[in-house]
């Protein structure tokens, strides 16, 4: 893995197209996230890889205060646009530019966990939410549908070690379990799952983020029979296409 390039990557895949139809699709494991972290009127909390706002907008809904930032310029007028007054800042998971303990909660859904640095970034996650506030994220398993798809779309590209979806390791419990336990106590893994909608998730067509950038980076690879052949694994006797995910929180710990 090039850090570098991936990170170049990740800029260009969030910004290659809509990103509205693949928000919606995972819209209840943010709602799922946020009931979890169960923020209160007073807290402050950070939504770290915010995309376009799905989990600020469960918090502002919960009544907290938010901020968003994301790696993506782009991501961040998305945000901006459904969340009037929203304040964001654009930078790197692994280098978030706030004070130590800034923050009461601190969330991810799905994209701090793409940060190159894991270690890095789990001590950034912690160092700015306070001693005893809670530190929330969202991983794919290894097994799950999402990223089977991802590996084999990795697997695929011509630069497999600058793509922008690493296997890094956050969807397996005991690893997740042990980057969090360096940095925090009561530390939990909870598994979950979804159906993902297949009309929801294809609603922005060719214009969509992944779809334009499988286009574009991977030219003349035929994704679709490999992908098919995934999907069915993972999909229930009720011709639900099921995606599952881990969710990992654990509250920073006291000096």
């Amino acid at each position: 893995m090039d850090a570098a390039r991936v990170r170049a990557a990740q800029r260009e895949l969030y910004e290659a197209g809509e990103y509205c139809a693949f928000s919606a699709t995972v819209r209840p494991i943010a709602e799922a996230l946020v009931n979890h972290a169960a923020p209160r009127p007073e807290d402050v909390v950070l939504d770290v890889a915010a995309g376009d706002g799905v989990v600020s907008a469960w918090v502002r809904r919960a009544g907290a205060e938010v901020v968003a930032v994301d790696i993506s310029p782009v991501q961040l007028r998305r945000a901006r646009a459904q969340i009037a007054g929203l304040p964001v800042a654009a930078c790197d998971a692994e280098r978030l530019p706030f004070a130590d303990g800034t923050f009461d909660v601190v969330l991810s859904n799905f994209g701090a966990v793409l940060a190159p640095d894991c270690e890095r970034v789990a001590c950034e996650l912690f160092r700015v939410c306070r001693p005893g506030g809670l530190v929330a994220l969202t991983a794919w398993p290894s097994d799950s549908v999402i990223a089977e798809m991802g590996r084999v779309a990795r697997e695929a590209a011509p630069d497999p070690a600058g793509f922008p979806d690493q296997e890094l390791g956050w969807g397996d419990a005991a690893t997740a379990r042990r980057r969090f336990a360096a940095h925090a106590d009561d530390v939990s893994t909870s598994p979950g799952s979804i159906v993902w909608d297949l009309a929801v998730r294809g609603g922005a067509g060719a214009d969509d983020f992944a779809a334009r950038y499988a286009a574009e980076r991977l030219p003349g690879v035929e994704l679709g029979a490999l992908r098919a052949e995934i999907a069915a694994r993972h999909t229930d006797s009720a011709g639900n296409l099921i995606a599952d995910y881990l969710l990992v929180a654990g509250r920073r710990r006291h000096p």
